[in-house]
C-alpha cells in the first residue's frame, strides 16, 4: 500500500476539521448550560 503525503494530509485535516466541530459543539453546550444556570440564579434572586 502506498500512501502519498496528500493522503495523509487529507486524513488528518478531516480528522482535526471533526475535532474541531466537536469542541465547538462542546463549548456551546458549555455557554448554553451557564446562561441557564445564570437565569435560574437571577430568577431566585428576584
Amino acid at each position: 500500500m502506498n500512501v502519498t503525503r496528500r493522503d495523509l494530509f487529507n486524513n488528518t485535516s478531516a480528522k482535526t476539521a471533526v475535532g474541531i466541530h466537536q469542541i465547538r459543539e462542546a463549548l456551546q453546550a458549555a455557554k448554553n448550560r451557564a446562561k441557564a444556570v445564570n437565569q435560574v440564579h437571577i430568577g431566585a434572586a428576584k
